[in-house]
């Protein structure tokens, strides 16, 4: 049962596109496993999902669901879903890895060309310089496509809602992963795709319904189980937040502080 009665009775499909990186050389990335863990629905009487609504998880039978960790494969790839997807799908997920012990739900990403003060080994350098699985950045990629769409995008689901919605899920276990929010994607892959998934929405014209979710590296299959349900809560929480954004029900605050130090540079 829904943790939130649903009061919305709507007949709306919803639709949740999910894709995950694969390894980085040798090293394994656990976001990949998580995603070939999905199931195909979220029923919305699982008691993961607080939304209420059936979904579709579109993730674990596609070949999108482990990307390599490839700028130039995630540019073309990620421009082709959106042509072929954006009109159906609700929300869009993209999965990274970074050492922590708990989930993040990030709020923004940056455009190539940005330099910040904060980035742990990039204070001196545009964003996604570092080399990827292939050797090359985002400088080998060509003439940067996204100069009319702003420097910096903002996912337009509200974050704190889902942060909220979904711990009130994984509360409920024994030893609960938790969720929290975080400012930024960071300087590499992970702010790299959360962008370009975003500055398609942007071109589009459409809502920038995008989530970027960092995962811990735990690859055991009890703690990859664990990211999972993480997932499947972030999931159920953010198309509950959506619903009730668009009954007016969910005003987001856009944090714009970005004097706060990063926890991670992935």
């Amino acid at each position: 049962m829904s943790v939130y009665e649903d009061t919305t009775h709507d007949d709306r499909q919803y639709t949740v596109l999910v894709t995950g990186f694969g390894s980085y050389g040798e090293i394994p990335i656990t976001a990949g496993m998580i995603t070939k863990l999905l199931p195909s629905s979220l029923p919305g009487s699982d008691p993961r999902n607080v939304s209420g609504k059936n979904i579709t998880v579109l993730s674990a039978d596609h070949d999108f669901a482990v990307l390599p960790t490839q700028m130039g494969f995630i540019r073309h790839r990620l421009k082709e879903l959106h042509d072929e997807y954006g009109s159906s799908v609700t929300l869009w997920i993209h999965l990274g890895q970074w050492k922590m012990d708990f989930v993040s739900c990030e709020r923004r990403a940056f455009r190539q060309d940005f330099i910040s003060s904060w980035s742990h080994h990039m204070s001196d350098k545009h964003y996604y310089t570092l080399p990827d699985s292939a050797e090359k950045s985002v400088d080998d990629l060509g003439p940067n496509p996204w100069l009319a769409v702003p420097t910096g995008l903002h996912s337009e689901v509200p974050i704190d809602a889902t942060v909220l919605a979904a711990n009130s899920v994984l509360e409920k276990d024994i030893m609960p992963l938790k969720v929290a929010s975080h400012h930024e994607a960071g300087s590499a892959g992970c702010g790299y795709t959360f962008y370009e998934s975003m500055a398609n929405c942007f071109v589009a014209g459409r809502r920038r319904d995008v989530i970027f979710v960092h995962v811990p590296p735990d690859a055991d299959a009890p703690s990859l189980e664990k990211a999972r349900d993480a997932v499947l809560a972030i999931i159920g929480a953010a198309v509950h937040a959506l619903v009730e954004q668009r009954h007016g029900k969910t005003e987001e605050k856009i944090d714009t502080d970005l004097a706060l130090g990063s926890y991670l540079d992935p």
